[in-house]
């Protein structure tokens, strides 16, 4: 069994076969020479060690709660239903070739011959389109939860209906904005961006009061 209190070390193979026996950059697994210097490594890195800090505030913080399981349910079964009516209304209004095609990496600064400035797209989901398929894969299974709990399912029905009044509301300021405050697709993408922010808050902020 590995000594806790031991320093990891990168394992990548060297060019001699042997295991390399460097310290992994912050928050990875590998060492600077292995991958670890990248951008994309430096990157999963700092999320990482995000993740590690929140983690260990919640163990510092987090106090036990009284939850009735079936209201805790209902409260997370209505905002994921408010959030894939909005993200649902997001991706009725995309252009058909956005859903499936987009920017990938966008490249800009001085290069060996001269200024860049390139912009690379290949196939890939709409950020919207991928937001809408995990959320509604969420809600499916929280309603199957509420159903084992002994959720009457015309309440979750009374539910869902609510959040999408909600969501058809939340849709109509974005429209209302774009048009009032003459925004252009990105900043009306922008805006909708927000929205989406704001219910993410909006659930954080509202789940501990309604347990």
């Amino acid at each position: 069994m590995p000594d806790p209190m031991e320093k990891p070390t990168c394992g990548a193979k060297t060019r001699a076969g042997t295991p390399c026996r460097k310290h992994p950059e912050p928050g990875q697994k590998r060492c600077r020479m292995h991958g670890g210097a990248t951008p994309l490594g430096r990157a999963a890195g700092a999320r990482r060690l995000a993740e590690a800090k929140a983690r260990k505030l919640a163990d510092t913080l987090g106090v036990p709660v009284d939850v009735d399981p079936k209201e805790a349910v209902l409260d997370a079964i209505r905002w994921s239903a408010g959030h894939v009516a909005f993200f649902r209304a997001q991706v009725q209004a995309l252009d058909p070739d956005s859903l499936i095609w987009g920017k990938t990496s966008h490249r800009c600064g001085e290069g060996p011959e001269g200024p860049i400035d390139v912009t690379e797209e290949s196939a890939v989901a709409n950020m919207w389109l991928r937001l809408y398929d995990q959320e509604r894969d969420r809600f499916s299974a929280l309603c199957l939860a509420a159903i084992k709990v002994g959720i009457d399912e015309r309440r979750i029905k009374v539910e869902e209906q609510q959040a999408q009044i909600f969501a058809q509301g939340l849709t109509w300021l974005q429209g209302e904005a774009k048009l009032r405050l003459d925004l252009n697709d990105v900043e009306s993408r922008v805006f909708g961006e927000l929205l989406s922010e704001m219910l993410g808050r909006l659930d954080d902020l509202e789940s501990p009061a309604r347990v």
